[in-house]
């Protein structure tokens, strides 16, 4: 062998040189060492916890490798299948494993233009496919980096990850991940036209469930995410160029990244729901709620929940385009769930622009969806907080501020802080182009929002509903305790200690949203403990309790694809 060099194309795992032999023919020689080997093993356990098909990947030794892929590369040849000429497979001096191929030196076919591939190509890509599974063998990684375009045409490389013998599901998947690499290539009208025309048409519309990020490679998932091709529009496509119903996707998958992100925010939300639960004292709770009429509770749990209604439509009225209700409306359950790990205003705005996303709205716009609920929610608070102040008598006993009035240095100073925060944002440029920007997209997008009249409703009205509600679950945990307030009053202490509790990002509002809910409540002259106790059921009907049905909204949500 002469002129031995590394090669353009590298792989993870493995050293792969390229060089000739004494008659000039190109050569491939693949070096396997013990990182090769700790890799396949890596990707071997990963694949049989994640997916319930049998694993693609060869055995996990290196000598192993190396003479599984040469035989699979031997059987291929032999079905005649066009694939590189194997000349041998051993162990070095150094115990590294190799494998030394003829085949040709040239960049493989997904790095061609759509121009310089003739149909005839892609027609003689699927023959040399077809044998291939005709002899029970599945690829395991046929995109089109393993493709080059040799003397006598299309040949498929590196059969390390070949399967003989294979499950229908294996070669499914393999035709799955082939008709992907050529629509990232060609373009799905040529794609699924010729295959279509060539007789195979029954064959794509077999392998239409495995049209799913779960069923390729993580080289061709990058590579279709990149291109912008969708595999559920590719699905629709395929089904319809062939004639049939859009299918379910196979299951297989046994579990994702998300599903173990999910389940770590499960348990951060329990911990951190313990913890608070705990500072307060089970026995103070238990003393609490056993002076509690349990009627009246209930009554307070089911009112809460319809705030997922009036949120559901404030949240359609923040977005231009039309959007189904229930999903909007189990989205906002999801949201409880989310604000127990989350800073709420934070949670919230992520997983709506998420939820858009899915929906096909743009990404600026979703962002801009996001902070049209978010101030409009703001402009209720404060709006319902100025209306209701003249109807509400407040009782506060100055002898029970430990600091007694602020002074006089305090109140310059927070005047001196606010005069500071408008200089700069008049005479700093940084910060002015920091700050004012989302502000002004916030409001722009919030006008052009409030300009329609039915989505004006929808959004002012759902977030009145919010308050609305809120406001009557305060009055029911105020009746379980035999506390009469009223309607403003229910108002007044509710939109103000969430107006308050935001301004504070702790998940959920944990402590403040109680704190501000007692004070409020003792400004109303309700005793301390009672205020408290109030408090406490309020929350328990609004933030402790349903975030475990949350947990279930969200699943729905990610399992309609919704987030």
């Amino acid at each position: 062998m002469s002129d031995l060099r590394p090669s353009a194309q590298q792989h993870v795992g493995a050293a792969e040189y390229v060089g000739h032999d004494a008659e000039g023919h190109s050569l491939k020689v693949r070096v396997l060492g013990r990182d090769a080997q700790d890799a396949q093993r890596l990707a071997r356990q990963w694949r049989l916890l994640s997916y319930k098909d049998p694993p693609r990947s060869a055995p996990t030794g290196r000598l192993e490798q190396v003479e599984h892929e040469a035989l699979a590369t031997l059987m291929a040849a032999q079905a005649r299948v066009r694939v590189p000429e194997v000349l041998t497979a051993a162990l070095g001096p150094n115990g590294d494993a190799l494998i030394v191929t003829r085949q040709p030196d040239v960049e493989p076919l997904e790095l061609s233009s759509p121009e310089q591939v003739s149909d005839e190509t892609l027609e003689d890509l699927w023959q040399q496919v077809e044998r291939l599974q005709a002899a029970g063998i599945s690829h395991g990684r046929l995109n089109l980096s393993n493709v080059v375009i040799g003397d006598g045409g299309p040949m498929l490389l590196d059969l390390s990850a070949a399967t003989l013998g294979a499950p229908q599901s294996a070669l499914d998947m393999d035709l799955a991940e082939l008709l992907v690499a050529c629509t990232v290539l060609v373009g799905p009208e040529r794609t699924l036209g010729k295959a279509v025309a060539a007789g195979w048409g029954d064959d794509v519309a077999r392998v239409l469930p495995y049209l799913q990020r779960a069923a390729l490679t993580p080289h061709l998932r990058d590579l279709a995410r990149a291109h912008e091709v969708g595999l559920k529009d590719l699905r629709e496509e395929a089904a319809k160029a062939t004639g049939q119903e859009v299918p379910a996707i196979v299951p297989l998958r046994r579990m994702r990244p998300r599903d173990l992100l999910l389940t770590a925010l499960l348990g951060v939300a329990a911990y951190l729901l313990i913890t608070q639960l705990a500072k307060i004292g089970f026995g103070t709770i238990a003393a609490e709620l056993g002076r509690a009429q349990v009627a009246w509770i209930v009554v307070g749990l089911i009112v809460a929940q319809l705030t997922f209604v009036a949120g559901g439509v404030s949240f359609r009225g923040a977005v231009p385009a039309p959007l189904p209700l229930l999903p909007c409306v189990v989205l906002q359950s999801a949201i409880k769930f989310i604000n127990l790990t989350v800073p709420s205003s934070a949670g919230r705005i992520g997983i709506n622009v998420r939820f858009l996303q899915r929906m096909g709205t743009p990404t600026p716009q979703a962002f801009g969806a996001g902070a049209v609920d978010d101030v409009s929610e703001k402009i209720v608070e404060i709006a319902l907080v100025l209306l209701t102040i003249p109807f509400v008598h407040i009782a506060v006993n100055a002898s029970d501020l430990k600091g007694g009035a602020p002074s006089g240095r305090l109140i310059v100073a927070v005047l001196i802080v606010l005069a500071l925060i408008v200089l700069a944002l008049l005479f700093v440029p940084f910060i002015r182009a920091k700050v004012l920007p989302p502000i002004r997209s916030a409001f722009s997008a919030l006008w052009a929002v409030a300009r329609d009249r039915q989505k004006r409703l929808e959004l002012f009205g759902g977030q009145l509903g919010v308050e609305v509600f809120y406001a009557l679950t305060l009055g029911a945990a105020a009746l379980a305790y035999g506390v009469h307030l009223s309607f403003a009053q229910l108002l007044l202490v509710n939109t103000a200690a969430s107006a308050f509790s935001s301004l504070i990002p702790s998940p959920g509002g944990v402590g403040t949203a109680e704190a501000s809910l007692t004070a409020g409540l003792v400004a109303m002259g309700v005793d301390n403990s009672t205020a408290f106790a109030i408090a406490f059921t309020h929350r328990l009907c609004t933030y402790y309790l349903p975030p475990i049905w949350g947990y279930f909204s969200l699943r729905w949500l990610q399992q309609k694809a919704y987030v």
